[in-house]
C-alpha cells in the first residue's frame, strides 16, 4: 500500500483520497448488479473497478440491493465520530480514532459496544454493535482512511489488528480494545486472552507480530469468517462459494494464511461452544479447524484442541461403558488423538468398575489404560493407576488366599508416589499370613511370616502372636492328653511373653496334668523335674504337694 501523507481533509472528502477506494478509470465494461460486481467481476483481479472499499466492505454479508441502505448507516454512525477527532498530529489522531470507535463522543454512540466472535461483518457493527477483531479492523482502517491516515491491515491465523505508519514509525492497534494503541501490556495480554483458550486449548499460532496486507486480505478474512459461519450451518454450498471469493480476494501467497485463519476461526468458535459447555458443536467446529492444519507443529497443536473438547466430551458420556469405550474409534484419521482417548476412555471405565466393587475388572480396565497411553503425555498417571488398581485388587485377592496375593505383591512395581501405599498393603498381605497361620497353628511359620510383617510394620505385635500361637497348640495339645507337649509349647508361649498370665496359668495347669500322669504310673524320677518347675511357679498349689507325698512313700 502507497504511504499517504497526513492532510487535513473534511471527513466526507477524505473518502476520495483513500488509496484502495477508487475505482479504475479505465474500466468500460457495462457494470453489472452491485452484489455481482463486487461477488464475481470486480474482485476477479484482485482490483477493485467499479467500487470504492468501503461499499465492497459493506457488501460483505449484507443482502442484495442493500448497499445503497448500508452506506447510509455507515455515514450516519461514522461522520460524527471520526469528526469529533482533533486534525493535529497523526498519531494522537490514530489514538483518539480508536477510543472513540468504542467509546464514542458526548453527541455520539461509540459502533464497537460488545465483542463476539462470529461478529465479522460491517453490518454487525452497524445493526448489533458487535465486533470481532477482522470487523473492528475493517471499521478502524475505513475510519482512518477518512482521516487520510495511514493505517494497514495486519493478519495472523488466530487474529487481525491494524498498523498505522507515521513519519516512518509503525504503530500497532488493537483495535478490539479502546486503548489499544500501541497498548501497553496489559492491554495486549487482555486483547489475547480472547484467542488464548483456557481450559485446555493450546494456541494454534501463538505469533505475535503477524504479515501486514492490502485491505482486500482482510475483506477475504471477512468472507473466511462468513465461510466458517455457513459450515456451522452445515450450508455447504454457501461455504464454498465464500471460500472462493475468499481466495480470489487474497494473493496466491497468502492463501496458506487463509487456510490457517479458517482454522483459527473455526479453533474460537469452538471455544465460545466448549465454555458455554456445547461440547458436541465444539468438537464438531475443531475437527473441521483439525482438517484445515498441515502437517508439523500446528497439527500436533491443533490435535490438542481436538483432544481437549473430545476429553470434555467423553467425560459427558456418562456410565454407559460401551459407548465410553466406542468413543475414540471416531478419531481414527489422528492415531495420537484416539490413542489418548483410549487410555482416558479405559480409564473411566476403571473407575466406574472399581465404584461397582469389581476390582478384577478395574484393574483389567487400567492395565488397558496403561497399554493405550504409554505413547501419551498422561503415561505415567495411567502407570500409577495401575499399580493403584492392582493394589485393591490384591486386597481383594488376599481375602480368599493370601499367599496368592503376597507372591503378586511381590512382584508388583509401583511408581515412587505409591511407595507407602504399596508398603500399607504389603503390611496388611502380612498380617493376613500370619493369622492364617496362626489359624493352622503352624508356629514356625508364622515366625518368618511375622519377621516378614514386621519389615513392613516395625509396631506389629509380632511377638505377641509368636506367643499366643504356641499358647493356642498347647491347648490342642492338653485336649488331646499330651501334657508334655503342651507344657513345652505353653513354656515357650511364657517365654515369649512372660508377662502373660494366661500363659502361666496354662503352663501349671498342663504341669498338674502331666505330673498326675507320672504319679499315677510310678514315675518319680521323671515326676521330680516337674514337681520342681511346679513348685517353683505355684508353690501353694495342692496338686504339686499332694504328688510329693506320694513319691515319698509311706
Amino acid at each position: 500500500m502507497a504511504t499517504r501523507a497526513f492532510i487535513r481533509l473534511a471527513p466526507l472528502l477524505a473518502a476520495a483520497a483513500c488509496a484502495s477506494a477508487r475505482p479504475s478509470p479505465a474500466a468500460q465494461r457495462t457494470i453489472p448488479s452491485p452484489a455481482q460486481a463486487v461477488r464475481i467481476e470486480d474482485l476477479a483481479d484482485r482490483r477493485l473497478d467499479w467500487h470504492v472499499f468501503e461499499d465492497a466492505a459493506l457488501q460483505a454479508g449484507a443482502a442484495d440491493g442493500a448497499l445503497e441502505g448500508e452506506r447510509a448507516a455507515l455515514n450516519k454512525a461514522l461522520e460524527p465520530l471520526v469528526a469529533s477527532i482533533p486534525l493535529v498530529e497523526a498519531a494522537g489522531a490514530a489514538r483518539d480514532l480508536l477510543q472513540v470507535l468504542h467509546e464514542g463522543t458526548r453527541s455520539a454512540p461509540p459502533m464497537l459496544r460488545r465483542y463476539d466472535a462470529s461478529a465479522t461483518t460491517l453490518g454487525d457493527v452497524l445493526h448489533r454493535g458487535r465486533f470481532n477483531c477482522v470487523s473492528a479492523t475493517l471499521l478502524y482502517l475505513i475510519a482512518a482512511c477518512r482521516l487520510g491516515l495511514d493505517a494497514r491491515a495486519v493478519l495472523l491465523p488466530s487474529h487481525a489488528r491494524a498498523v498505522v505508519v507515521v513519519r516512518g514509525r509503525r504503530h500497532v492497534v488493537e483495535t478490539t480494545a479502546a486503548r489499544g494503541f500501541d497498548a501497553p501490556p496489559e492491554v495486549g495480554r487482555e486483547v489475547m486472552r480472547r484467542f488464548r483458550a483456557p481450559g485446555g486449548f493450546l494456541d494454534l499460532y501463538p505469533d505475535a507480530a503477524g504479515q501486514e496486507f492490502d485491505d482486500l486480505a482482510l475483506l477475504g478474512a471477512v468472507y473466511t469468517n462468513l465461510s466458517v459461519a455457513a459450515r456451522e450451518r452445515d450450508d455447504l454450498a454457501a461455504a464454498e462459494e465464500l471460500d472462493a471469493r475468499a481466495d480470489r480476494l487474497v494473493d496466491p501467497s497468502a492463501r496458506p494464511l487463509l487456510r490457517r485463519v479458517r482454522a483459527s476461526t473455526l479453533q474460537e468458535l469452538a471455544l465460545r461452544r466448549f465454555e458455554d459447555g456445547r461440547t458436541q458443536e465444539a468438537l464438531e467446529l475443531v475437527e473441521r479447524a483439525v482438517a484445515l492444519v498441515p502437517d508439523g507443529d500446528e497439527a500436533r497443536e491443533a490435535q490438542g484442541n481436538l483432544l481437549a473438547v473430545a476429553q470434555r466430551r467423553m467425560d459427558e458420556l456418562g456410565g454407559d461403558e460401551m459407548t465410553l469405550l466406542a468413543f475414540p474409534s471416531r478419531f481414527s484419521a489422528f492415531p495420537s488423538t484416539r490413542a489418548a482417548l483410549e487410555a482416558r476412555a479405559w480409564n473411566l471405565a476403571a473407575s466406574q468398575r472399581a465404584g461397582r466393587g469389581d476390582t478384577a475388572g478395574a484393574a483389567a480396565a487400567a492395565r488397558e489404560a496403561e497399554r493405550a497411553g504409554r505413547s501419551t503425555e498422561n503415561r505415567e498417571v495411567y502407570a500409577h493407576n495401575l499399580a493403584a488398581a492392582e493394589l485393591n485388587r490384591l486386597q481383594e485377592v488376599a481375602r480368599t488366599d493370601p499367599d496368592e496375593a503376597w507372591r503378586r505383591w511381590q512382584a508388583l512395581k509401583v511408581p515412587a508416589a505409591l511407595a507407602d501405599t504399596h508398603r500399607r498393603v504389603g503390611a496388611n498381605l502380612a498380617a493376613m499370613r500370619v493369622q492364617k497361620a496362626l489359624d493352622a497353628l503352624r508356629c514356625d511359620e508364622l515366625d518368618a511370616r511375622a519377621q516378614e510383617w514386621t519389615v513392613l510394620a516395625p509396631e506389629a505385635p509380632a511377638v505377641g502372636l509368636r506367643a499366643a500361637c504356641r499358647n493356642n497348640a498347647g491347648v490342642a495339645r492338653s485336649m488331646a492328653d499330651d501334657h508334655k507337649g503342651a507344657a513345652d509349647l505353653f513354656r515357650e508361649a511364657l517365654r515369649l511373653k512372660p508377662s502373660a498370665r494366661t500363659f502361666r496359668e496354662n503352663l501349671v495347669a498342663a504341669l498338674k496334668n502331666e505330673v498326675s500322669e507320672l504319679v499315677r504310673d510310678r514315675r518319680c524320677d521323671e515326676a521330680a523335674r516337674v514337681l520342681a518347675e511346679g513348685a517353683r511357679l505355684a508353690p501353694d498349689d495342692a496338686v504339686f504337694e499332694q504328688a510329693r507325698r506320694a513319691c515319698a512313700g509311706p
